[in-house]
């Protein structure tokens, strides 16, 4: 199962769209959208919210923890690099207010850049920005992050921000987030079927003949049961 994460609807809803998801109307906690190999939640803004909601969603599908989760939304760029419209893989995840790390395992080939990811309790405009070292800034990513971890592999959480200021205007368009996150949905969607391909290598990376070969090396040396696995 992929579950997916997004802080307010004008972020869901080219996803929604893209995927085909329907609202389930019995889920009264946060808004839950489902498809066949999907589902996505509107968290809200902020990591208190989005940890709730991440475990809420995680909890009421019995997550395993080869499941997928990423975290999809817009961000402000500190990188002068990015342009607006760019879409950024995070290998690295900092909680500004309480000065923890999270490291996502990037195991798999992406069409994206990658960058370090800041998370405020709150707004930020652009003359803080000097004082953290960072790409990127939002106000949910570290919470999305350290709930899945207590559910999911490290390998399975992801944050793909697509940049939508530089820190300069508050201001929100809702049809500008559609677009931009629409336009980047092509390379969200290869990548979640990449991550999909190398779980079900993980979950079963030796062949048949693999299988026989470590069989007779444990019937030869007399493993027990516990040395053979």
């Amino acid at each position: 199962m992929v579950f997916i994460c997004c802080a307010f609807y004008a972020e869901a809803k080219p996803v929604i769209d893209f995927y085909g998801l329907k609202k389930n109307h019995y889920a009264s906690k946060f808004d839950i959208y489902e498809g066949e190999n999907i589902i996505l939640i509107i968290t809200g803004m902020g990591t208190v919210i989005t940890s709730a909601a991440v475990s809420h969603l995680l909890t009421r599908y019995s997550a395993q923890k080869t499941d997928i989760t990423l975290n999809i939304g817009i961000a402000g760029a500190v990188n002068p690099d990015y342009r607006k419209g760019e879409a950024v893989l995070c290998n690295k995840v900092v909680n500004i207010f309480s000065e923890r790390c999270f490291y996502p395992d990037i195991l798999v080939k992406h069409p994206f850049k990658e960058g370090t990811l800041l998370t405020y309790p709150r707004p930020v405009r652009g003359k803080e920005k000097v004082f953290y070292k960072g790409d990127l800034v939002d106000m949910e990513g570290a919470g999305f992050f350290e709930a899945a971890s207590s559910f999911l592999y490290v390998h399975n959480i992801q944050l793909i921000k697509v940049v939508y200021d530089f820190l300069d205007d508050l201001s929100i368009n809702k049809e500008e987030i559609y677009g931009i996150i629409r336009d980047n949905l092509q390379d969200i969607d290869y990548y979640i079927k990449a991550l999909v391909e190398a779980n079900e290598i993980i979950k079963n990376p030796l062949s048949y003949e693999d299988e026989e070969i470590l069989k007779k090396i444990a019937q030869n040396l007399k493993l027990t049961f516990t040395m053979e696995i």
